[in-house]
């Protein structure tokens, strides 16, 4: 073990130094492979170990293990190996450690015991790639075994079943809509229900974690429908407040079971007993959408079609006609307040902010032409990772035929509805319901 003269090492009693050199030479001999890298990082930190002398001493004590050696240990030794020779430049020593690490990567999937363990690995090997030369053919047999174990991890996953009863609500829907004019069952349809505020929902996330804490301590892998992750949501963990990640799984469980029961037993119910009787049609939503200053009149025309192919039962249509209209729809209302929400790039050139901008960049406006809890639905519905993320999906088609009927794309449709009806209620008596009401007269 070579010595480091000067620095932080002159102000230690020469007892402790000695100490240090003693114990440290033992984890090298032993291949305390955890131990090893504690001492290493004090002996860098208080510069008794050169850092070209810690390197190698990390590729020596990993390469020492045996087969029966704990996997994830010996995997450190390496990475913390590769770490050192990246700080003093050494490019062949790095890829050396890395690609010890990766090996031990790839020891770990095969003892794995499931699909699903296995493709963690696998995914874990494909980042441990990534700055090493020379694997290009095994980075395309193991992306290939990826594939594959994340289809047979989805065979395994146990589905649990929730039995909802909307009985009730349906009762309840078919009372409230038994008289009521077309233009005031239109209004009242809006306002079904209310966004709840994010206060109210982090309490509500926040008395889940005390009332099943061990639930909520550990980490969330969330899968798409062939099994890849897609977002990640960190454990709350001990003493501080949980990361943000944490409270949007919390809330968006919570939310999706809310969602299931308000369109379940209340808003499909109501858009059918509107349906029924009155044969539903674009021209039906004109009023409606010319009167909204929320919607940009070239968009009109978009808008009052989605809003049809919803009432007729056509959510297919309906959801990839209206989701991809709110956007524009913001835009416009910003602009409507005197905001500008576009984009500037240093050649000059500009483009209108997509959703996730406007949500950064033009939150405290939107807070107050909407409301905080409104635009915070509007994050967890359309935008927020791990969340729905309807835009996304819908933009890049990844969502099925099937998809389109569930109870989070009816919900949506009627939010979107909802949002609009929200800019006219105002007005509604005295400009939109006369234009309903003389289609049925």
């Amino acid at each position: 073990m070579a010595k480091v003269n000067g620095g932080r090492k002159a102000k230690l009693p020469p007892r402790t130094v000695t100490l240090f050199e003693q114990c440290y030479a033992a984890t090298v001999e032993r291949l305390a492979f955890v131990a090893f890298i504690r001492l290493a990082e004090i002996g860098v930190h208080f510069d008794l170990l050169a850092l070209a002398d810690a390197a190698a001493d990390a590729e020596k004590v990993a390469a020492g293990g045996t087969d029966h050696a704990y996997a994830m240990a010996v995997r450190g030794v390496w990475e913390f190996g590769a770490a050192l020779y990246e700080r003093i430049g050494d490019d062949a020593g790095r890829q050396r450690c890395k690609k010890g690490a990766l090996g031990q990567i790839l020891a770990q999937r095969d003892k794995a015991h499931s699909p699903a363990a296995a493709g963690h690995m696998v995914l874990e090997a494909l980042q441990a790639m990534r700055g090493i030369d020379g694997l290009e053919s095994q980075e395309v047999e193991l992306e290939a075994e990826l594939r594959r174990l994340q289809k047979a991890a989805l065979k395994d996953m146990a589905p649990y079943k929730i039995e909802f009863d909307f009985s009730d609500g349906h009762r309840f829907t078919e009372e409230l809509y038994a008289n009521l004019p077309f233009s005031k069952a239109m209004i009242q349809f809006a306002f079904l229900s209310d966004s709840r505020s994010r206060e109210e929902l982090r309490a509500e996330a926040l008395q889940s974690l005390k009332d099943f804490p061990l639930s909520g301590m550990f980490a969330g892998v969330h899968l798409d429908h062939e099994g890849k992750p897609i977002a990640r949501s960190a454990g709350a963990g001990l003493g501080d407040d949980p990361p943000e990640t944490w409270f949007l799984q919390k809330i968006e469980q919570a939310e999706h079971l809310r969602r299931i029961e308000l369109n379940g037993a209340y808003i499909d119910k109501a858009r059918v007993l509107i349906n029924a009787t009155r044969l539903i049609s674009a021209h039906h939503f004109h009023p409606i959408v010319a009167q909204c200053p929320f919607i940009p009149p070239s968009h009109g025309v978009l808008m009052a079609h989605g809003f049809a192919r919803y009432f007729q039962g056509d959510f297919m249509s309906a959801l990839h006609i209206l989701v991809p209209q709110l956007e524009p729809c913001l835009r416009h209302i910003l602009k409507l307040n005197g905001l500008d929400p576009a984009k500037r790039f240093d050649d000059g050139t500009e483009e209108d902010m997509h959703l996730g901008n406007l949500l950064n960049f033009m939150r405290e406006p939107l807070d107050q032409i909407m409301d905080p809890a409104t635009v915070y639905e509007i994050e967890r519905l359309f935008d927020a990772r791990p969340g729905l993320r309807l835009r996304h999906h819908i933009a890049h088609g990844q969502i099925g035929a099937g998809g389109c009927f569930s109870h989070d794309a009816g919900y949506a449709c009627w939010f979107i509805y909802r949002l609009c009806v929200l800019f006219v209620a105002e007005v509604w008596d005295e400009k939109i319901a006369p234009a309903l009401e003389a289609e049925f007269a």
